[in-house]
């Protein structure tokens, strides 16, 4: 071979090698960029959940979940939100039971609302309340234990005139009213602390 059909394959190798690893360098330059663009929507669906935890309202809490959920290919992300998003539906159906039945109770123990419609109705979704949605959630001791004390006192109340049964409920209202604040900062806690 002539000196300049080596020198020409040196160039031709050289100049193949030299695309090669231009190839492999852009390569690897995509797939860092590939890398750095996943990681930046994820940590932007998780700051967006973080900013809707600072709201007190849960269905927020789980339309960024149900976001992370279809967005997210991470399958840590994906287990957490859904582990996060059970928690949720069970925390906040939880709280907002105890939220209504302070309402309720707080209706029952007016003495001026007796046999009312309001009265009757609020009535009817307090048994509710006791025999159904509240087990059926997994109300606390304490919970249990002031519903029942509660209901002995409902139970004994025939008529508006009788102010010491009236009196009666309104401190186990006061009791029960008590309770259910602490077992729903106990929920809230919980919530805060994951």
């Amino acid at each position: 071979m002539k000196p300049e059909t080596i020198n020409l394959l040196k160039w031709v190798v050289a100049a193949i090698g030299a695309v090669a690893t231009f190839f492999v360098i852009d390569i690897g330059k995509l797939k860092l960029e590939k890398y750095k663009a996943k990681t930046q929507k994820e940590q932007s669906l998780l700051n967006s959940y973080l900013q809707a935890t600072e709201t007190p309202d849960p269905d927020l809490w789980l339309r960024k979940l149900r976001l992370i959920k279809i967005f997210s290919t991470d399958s840590h992300i994906l287990e957490w939100a859904s582990g996060e998003e059970k928690f949720i539906k069970e925390q906040s159906a939880l709280i907002e039971l105890y939220r209504e039945t302070v309402k309720v109770t707080s209706i029952l123990a007016n003495r001026n609302t007796y046999n009312t419609p309001d009265w009757i109705e609020a009535s009817k979704r307090y048994y509710q309340l006791y025999w159904a949605d509240l087990p059926y959630y997994g109300e606390s001791q304490p919970v249990i234990s002031t519903m029942i004390e509660f209901k002995k006192k409902f139970d004994k109340i025939e008529n508006d005139s009788d102010v010491e049964q009236w009196r009666a409920m309104n401190i186990a209202l006061i009791k029960l009213a008590k309770t259910l604040k602490e077992e729903t900062k106990k929920l809230e806690n919980k919530h805060n602390k994951k």
